[in-house]
């Protein structure tokens, strides 16, 4: 074995390692894959590694990395009997995971990475033989590889901040992973595929109390993260003034204007199926109930969705106006309490009918504001004028509501959800694909980091849409006699 002194290396370190090793016959190896070697070597966790699992982790010989460690004066045992690693799956060879898959080890490489250059079937296969043999990427070999193809060599931390916003200022993540309608699915998702890439997940709340978002943003680059989940509300994060600048972030939610990517649910596709689905039931009549949730951008994709569908397969006839409830309830307290003029309630769009109805029985009524009762008003007035059969809904007390106004579910009135969760378990509806939201994110995050990707723009977004399940709010009624034009069944055919 050489032995190289230390003046060499502190003075000429690569033009006397290329003339000895080519005196020698032996192939020269690139500078950067020396400093690479090195770098890793001289990490927390690379001190625990023995020369055999630093060859396996960056890919060259094991006499190669005995002669760069002794170059550099770093000692490091040769065989396997080096101290316990904490990831032991990293001293297994990519190529082994290739040749299980039986891919190349540069497509083996790229679909652990999540690259869309990979075909979603390949990638599924390597993962497949990758949890099959127990191996996961080692997060620091894949930040420096992907450095060394540009040339420099960044530090990194293999951790993921996630940025949650809960119900209550005492509110726990824990607690808050208990709600059905909270981040439950997706950050369990995000916290595997992390672990399976060699990332870890931590979480960090946006609106911590005594804590600026300031002093967050503070925290988050004093250790080095670089990545993060965004799963908080757009006015969460525009009112605290959180800035996501010069780290790699991707929403669950909406990015304008944030100026982040977004990988979510596709509310355009999920409620058109919703009609399509209730359509081929034989149902005709049918009505979307809205509560305004989410940013002005997704009620505009889930009304998009619903007339969308509604145009081309419903006569005119039969076609029902949305109903947004918290809208209509709002704007009925500004035309009764604060007595604004009908032609302001036009001018901001609202549905003609609400002016057209007798409110005097709720006024006397009702002496004090309620939005609840005002809101229960609305909706059975709406209702008996427009007799539905089929109502497309985002709300859980929707069925409870309906059954108080005397109707049954589904033989008068089918109910079908926007985002089926436990608090409507049982229904019809949409499943939306959170799990797989999840590892799209995790993966375009991971990826981002080791290509240093600059932030796109405009953002991208990533819509994925969700999965109908049938539960007892549906049935299947008889068609009516009303025929569909030729351009209809053939829309519907290609949709479907």
């Amino acid at each position: 074995m050489l032995q190289y002194s230390a003046e060499w290396r502190t003075t000429d370190e690569s033009t006397h390692d290329v003339k000895r090793m080519t005196k020698r016959g032996r192939p020269s190896l690139p500078a950067e894959t020396r400093r690479a070697v090195q770098t890793l070597a001289r990490s927390k966790q690379g001190r625990q590694m023995s020369v055999r699992a630093l060859a396996a982790a960056t890919g060259i010989s094991t006499a190669s990395v005995s002669r760069i460690l002794q170059a550099a004066g770093i000692n490091r045992r040769r065989g396997s009997d080096s101290p316990p690693q904490p990831e032991p799956s990293h001293g297994l060879s990519l190529r082994t995971v290739a040749a299980r898959a039986g891919v190349s080890v540069s497509t083996a490489s790229r679909a652990l990475r999540g690259s869309v250059r990979v075909k979603p079937e390949t990638r599924q296969r390597v993962e497949a033989a990758a949890a099959e043999l127990g191996y996961s990427p080692h997060p620091y070999v894949g930040a420096q590889l992907a450095a060394v193809r540009k040339g420099r060599l960044p530090k990194v931390n293999a951790v993921l901040a996630y940025l949650w916003e809960g119900a209550g200022e005492d509110a726990t993540f824990e607690e808050v992973l208990q709600l059905p309608y909270g981040p439950g699915r997706k950050f369990r998702a995000a916290k595997a595929t992390a672990k399976r890439l060699g990332y870890r997940v931590e979480t960090f709340r946006v609106r911590e109390p005594g804590r600026s978002t300031k002093r967050l943003r503070q925290i988050l680059l004093a250790r080095g993260i670089r990545g993060i989940l965004v799963d908080a509300p757009r006015y969460t994060l525009l009112e605290s003034g959180m800035d996501l600048s010069g780290f790699q972030s991707v929403s669950f939610m909406e990015a304008d204007p944030l100026h982040v990517d977004v990988v979510g649910p596709d509310f355009f596709r999920d409620v058109m199926h919703l009609y399509l689905e209730l359509w081929g039931r034989g149902y005709r009549r049918i009505g979307f109930l809205t509560f305004d949730s989410g940013s002005t951008s997704t009620l505009f994709a889930r009304n998009a969705g619903f007339r969308h569908a509604q145009h081309h397969v419903c006569p005119p006839e039969n076609r029902i106006s949305v109903l947004p409830l918290d809208t209509m309830c709002v704007h009925f307290r500004r035309f009764i309490l604060d007595k604004i003029p009908p032609y302001e309630i036009n001018r901001v769009g609202e549905c003609d009918w609400l002016l057209a109805q007798n409110w005097q029985p709720l006024l006397t009524s009702v002496k004090d504001w309620n939005p609840g009762r005002v809101q229960a008003e609305i909706l059975k007035c709406w209702l008996k004028q427009n007799r539905p059969d089929a109502l497309i809904c985002e709300h859980m007390n929707t069925v409870s509501q309906l059954r108080n106004f005397g109707y049954t579910v589904p033989g008068d009135i089918a109910v079908a959800h926007t985002n089926l969760n436990e608090d409507v378990a049982g229904w019809s509806g949409i499943r939306r694909p959170d799990e797989e939201i999840a590892v799209m994110a995790v993966q375009r995050i991971i990826e981002g980091i080791n290509v240093a990707r600059a932030p796109s723009n405009p953002p991208v977004a990533i819509r994925l849409p969700g999965t109908w399940i049938e539960g007892h709010t549906t049935g299947r009624i008889a068609a009516p006699s009303i025929p569909l034009t030729r351009s209809a069944g053939e829309w519907i055919e290609r949709m479907s």
